[in-house]
């Protein structure tokens, strides 16, 4: 009877000896990986809360703020969302964690999006289209004519052709090919696409100059007659891509240039090869013909300005001269830049 008892309790303890080493096993595990969860707390939390003062020092600038915060937010996200460790964290880190990933977003949403900053230069992310910053009309300006593969961001399969076996289509060449209506069109999306991105200053928008904004930045403030100042004929090197001697060579049958003239292009140029005044606008005399608006409160069409690479009479050439019909035309010297204005 004593054996036959002492074999039930044997076989007894036998079964429960798995569950038990499961369980010690178990409690083990579970105790390394709350301590790996609170080193792992501590290590980011220190960190996040280093990155954190960078956001919050006016002292630094905004893009640099930006980026401490985004990284922060980044630092406690991985831990508390991603890692495997947290759901071993334990109660009074997720506590803290959650507490100062609340405040840098909070911070963070009051720090200016990435955009012009007035006084300075700005680049359109992605687009790539550059803009000076114009003291006297307290904006920006395209510092180039928009290009062609600035304008296929907009519609891909755009194409401006050639002339006489001569491309235009490159893309750091001006886009041509496009009217008023186009060039319209264009400003409106890059405008939408800017807003919904939270780059621009509120009431801001890009469209075209109106006639009395391109006069200022093609006079650079100083009445000059011509985009380049006041002598006739420009000196080769000292103002735009016209019709010079070297598209006479190309083009026999053309019955004249300006005489003595070299710009060495044959046809439109890169935008960032045209001359460039005083300001750092390139290509504001010659290149292409800038469409233009009435004004800031009518925006219909007023007039083509600035010649073009195809032109050489010198009353086209003129600061002043205005080709005020032609809106709906697609041609292969109308073209057009833009501005950052309210």
């Amino acid at each position: 009877e004593n054996w036959s008892t002492a074999i039930t309790n044997y076989k007894q303890a036998c079964s429960l000896m798995p569950e038990a080493v499961r369980k010690a096993k178990s409690g083990a595990e579970l105790a390394r990986k709350r301590k790996a969860a609170a080193k792992a707390a501590t290590a980011a939390l220190r960190e996040a809360t280093a990155k954190f003062a960078v956001a919050k020092d006016t002292t630094n600038s905004d893009a640099s703020r930006r980026q401490a915060a985004k990284a922060a937010l980044q630092l406690l996200s991985d831990l508390s969302d991603k890692s495997d460790l947290s759901d071993y964290l334990s109660p009074s880190d997720k506590r803290r964690i959650a507490t100062l990933r609340s405040n840098i977003a909070n911070l963070a949403a009051t720090l200016k999006p990435p955009g012009p900053q007035k006084g300075s230069a700005w680049t359109v992310p992605e687009v790539g289209m550059e803009f000076v910053w114009i003291k006297a009309l307290n904006s920006w300006v395209g510092k180039y004519e928009v290009t062609n593969g600035e304008y296929r961001k907009f519609k891909p399969d755009h194409d401006s052709k050639e002339y006489k076996g001569h491309t235009l289509n490159k893309d750091r060449q001006p886009v041509v090919y496009v009217n008023f209506d186009d060039a319209q069109e264009y400003a409106k999306w890059l405008t939408k696409r800017e807003r919904a991105a939270g780059r621009l200053p509120s009431g801001y928008q890009y469209r075209l100059p109106t006639k009395d904004e391109w006069t200022i930045f093609c006079q650079c403030g100083d009445d000059r007659k011509y985009p380049w100042g006041d002598n006739w004929p420009p000196r080769s090197g000292h103002a735009g891509n016209y019709a010079d001697e070297t598209a006479k060579g190309s083009f026999p049958s053309w019955r004249s240039t300006i005489d003595g003239y070299n710009d060495g292009f044959t046809v439109a140029c890169p935008v960032e090869k045209s001359w460039v005044n005083k300001w750092e606008i390139y290509g504001v005399g010659g290149n292409v013909w800038e469409c233009t608006i009435k004004s800031s409160n009518d925006s219909s069409f007023d007039s083509w300005r600035g010649a073009s690479w195809h032109d050489y009479y010198e009353c086209n050439l003129r600061s002043a001269s205005r080709r005020d019909y032609d809106a709906s035309y697609r041609s292969y010297y109308y073209g057009f830049r833009l501005v950052l204005l309210p």
